[in-house]
């Protein structure tokens, strides 16, 4: 009988583990899991009708390779990690989810698939390192990672567009980041989304879509659209993107502001006016270049180039 029962704690397991019936007060550890490890954590129906139900699951050492899943209309999961380093192959939550918090005590990795379907705030906090290899949800338009001292990684999706406010275009996705060498990805953006980031201390990189969806727009008079809106803060900050989205930057960004590189992640071939992105940038060519051009400002100015 394990009707009292107020804390579970899995430890070294192997293989598919379903646990039924828990209750929002039920403490949930994970340890030392193997990388075959799948587990289910199913919350009681009758335990999660408010409009607030939260519910926590702790993670120390988990293999790189694991997967868990939470079922049950939780409106708030936190994800929290001590101890050893935690890598998980999925993160599954239930669409009754609309907030997910990250404590990372420890490191943790979210390697192929981040199922957060509802999820529209992604909170990061504490010294771990934290990478979130899949995209985001198209609802998650909101990240807080500023109480994060670890780097954190993570990838927007292609988010749905924000209600205008009073008829004035507002920021679709908008990301908030801490103290550590961070990564705003958002490759996965399509030319109607409009960003606004703030990158914090560290080493950071921002890095942007290929092509046409990756232009840096600015707002226009009437109002109807916002500028995307970008911000370096201390340290060595880069925005990272493909030669041809360059070449489209045909217009200066009037919301890029704290940044120190200008990366492109392939081969030169087109012409490229740096300051159209931010005056005072250096210049990273990672894989060389062909045939392109790089119009660079007045005065002394930095070209590192590799792959060559």
């Amino acid at each position: 009988n394990f009707a009292d029962t107020t804390s579970l704690t899995l430890e070294r397991m192997v293989g598919a583990t379903d646990v039924d019936n828990l209750a929002l007060t039920d403490t949930v550890n994970i340890v030392d899991a193997t990388a075959t490890y799948n587990a289910t954590l199913t919350y009681t129906a009758a335990g999660v009708t408010g409009a607030t139900d939260s519910a926590t699951v702790n993670l120390d050492g988990v293999t790189a390779g694991a997967d868990i899943e939470l079922v049950g209309a939780i409106e708030t999961v936190t994800v929290a990690t001590s101890g050893s380093a935690s890598a998980l192959a999925d993160l599954v939550l239930d669409n009754g989810t609309t907030a997910l918090n990250i404590s990372a005590g420890a490191d943790l990795t979210v390697a192929t698939t981040l199922t957060i379907a509802s999820v529209e705030t992604l909170t990061v906090s504490g010294a771990g390192d934290v990478t979130l290899s899949a995209d985001l949800d198209v609802d998650t338009a909101t990240v807080n990672a500023s109480g994060a001292t670890g780097d954190v990684s993570i990838q927007s999706g292609d988010v749905d567009a924000a209600a205008a406010v009073a008829g004035v275009d507002v920021a679709d996705f908008t990301a908030t980041m801490g103290s550590g060498d961070d990564t705003v990805d958002l490759t996965s953006f399509d030319a109607d989304d409009e960003f606004s980031v703030s990158l914090g201390a560290g080493d950071d990189t921002l890095t942007l879509e290929d092509g046409a969806d990756g232009v840096v727009d600015n707002a226009n008079a009437a109002g109807t659209l916002v500028a995307d809106i970008a911000t370096g803060g201390d340290g060595t900050d880069t925005i990272s993107t493909a030669t041809a989205t360059g070449a489209l930057q045909t217009t200066a960004a009037t919301g890029l502001s704290g940044f120190e590189v200008l990366s492109f992640y392939d081969q030169l071939a087109n012409s490229v006016t740096v300051a159209n992105y931010q005056t005072g940038l250096s210049v990273t060519l990672t894989d060389g270049a062909s045939a392109g051009t790089l119009v660079m400002e007045a005065g002394s100015q930095t070209v590192n180039i590799s792959g060559v």
